[in-house]
């Protein structure tokens, strides 16, 4: 639902309905900058009242887990295995009910474009489970020089995994969400005949 336009004396929006001949398209006008924010569901403007999502840099072009990747020299990566679910066992007359936990030890490559960023910029990397609950965030630091100038940061992930489901793991530049990596957590429970008696 889009929030009411304007306010009292705030240069109020107006409804223009079947737009292009097309009914049932509505499209909403306002010279209220306040308005475009809360349409955007962006925290701040910059002086000139336009929106910044970030919209001229820095861009994401890969966020993604693998199994390892190489280097070289140049700085071209080559990512192996790139993986997005994981599986555990557990298999006997009686396996647990609830998983065993399990380790994680991944990496997570990140890599951003610059555009019109400049300078050093925080870059965090938060874990959600899939209660819901976030870790503590794993802070790196990516450096812009405009324009298609690129970062590649590689961030070797290792934890314990204690409940299936998805974990998310939300990427920031600053305090912009910039993008959410997946992690599917399988847990297969195989009951197999014990010895005869």
């Amino acid at each position: 639902m889009i929030p009411p336009l304007g306010g009292e004396g705030q240069g109020r929006g107006r409804k223009v309905s079947g737009v292009g001949g097309l009914r049932g398209l509505d499209l909403f006008f306002s010279t209220n900058p306040q308005d475009l924010l809360r349409w955007s569901g962006q925290s701040q403007l910059d002086p000139k009242g336009i929106i910044m999502p970030f919209e001229r840099g820095p861009y994401v072009t890969t966020a993604t887990f693998c199994e390892r990747v190489l280097q070289e020299a140049s700085g071209v990566l080559s990512l192996i295995r790139v993986v997005d679910r994981m599986t555990t066992n557990a298999s006997g007359p009686a396996p647990p009910e609830e998983m065993p936990s399990a380790r994680l030890d991944w990496t997570l490559v990140i890599t951003l474009k610059s555009g019109d960023a400049r300078g050093s910029h925080p870059v965090r990397i938060t874990p959600q489970l899939p209660s819901g609950e976030t870790l503590r965030p794993i802070t790196l630091s990516a450096h812009f020089e405009g324009d298609n100038k690129g970062q590649n940061l590689i961030s070797q992930i290792n934890m314990e995994l204690k409940l299936p489901g998805i974990y998310w793991f939300h990427i920031h530049v600053d305090d912009q969400l910039m993008t959410k990596v997946p992690l599917e957590v399988i847990y297969s429970r195989v009951v197999t005949p014990g010895p005869l008696e």
